[in-house]
């Protein structure tokens, strides 16, 4: 079975935290296997073409979400 890789994009705030939470949760009901990691650093955000956060990647493909 093929592991779907979240990335989630953010600082260390409230918002962000939230929705590691809320995708946690969200996968956990869904078939399949997830990956999810959190990048915090303001440099690979950048890097990662992220100017607005929090962001989330779904297998490389980037959602800036506006909360």
């Amino acid at each position: 079975m093929k592991t779907t890789h979240i990335t989630i994009y953010g600082p260390e705030c409230t918002r962000c935290t939230t929705l590691v939470s809320n995708t946690e949760e969200a996968v956990r009901t869904l078939p399949g296997r997830f990956e999810i990691e959190k990048i915090s650093n303001p440099l690979e955000i950048a890097e990662a073409g992220i100017f607005n956060t929090s962001a989330i990647a779904v297998n490389g493909t980037i959602t800036e979400l506006i909360i």
